[in-house]
């Protein structure tokens, strides 16, 4: 069964997003979202007003709706890492 390939994904450099009273980069960008890190668990299914800011471009705000929140390992400097 033929699927659609998923859409490209960008890592722009220097973009980030205020979400609430957080400022975080983004991870990637596609056609169809935003990957961003935060340091706190978002509800999926939640919407958020977001400002995105790009090195190139004026700010956009939007809304976002959270699709998935997952925690991830995070590699510290020393070796250390926390989850």
């Amino acid at each position: 069964m033929p699927h659609d390939p998923r859409p490209r994904r960008v890592a722009p450099i220097g973009a980030r997003v205020q979400l609430a009273h957080t400022v975080t980069d983004v991870v990637d960008v596609s056609g169809t979202g935003v990957l961003i890190r935060v340091s706190y668990k978002l509800r999926p299914g939640s919407e958020w007003p977001l400002v995105l800011e790009l090195p190139s471009a004026a700010p956009v705000q939007v809304t976002g709706r959270v699709v998935r929140c997952e925690p991830i390992a995070v590699s510290l400097p020393a070796g250390a890492v926390l989850e």
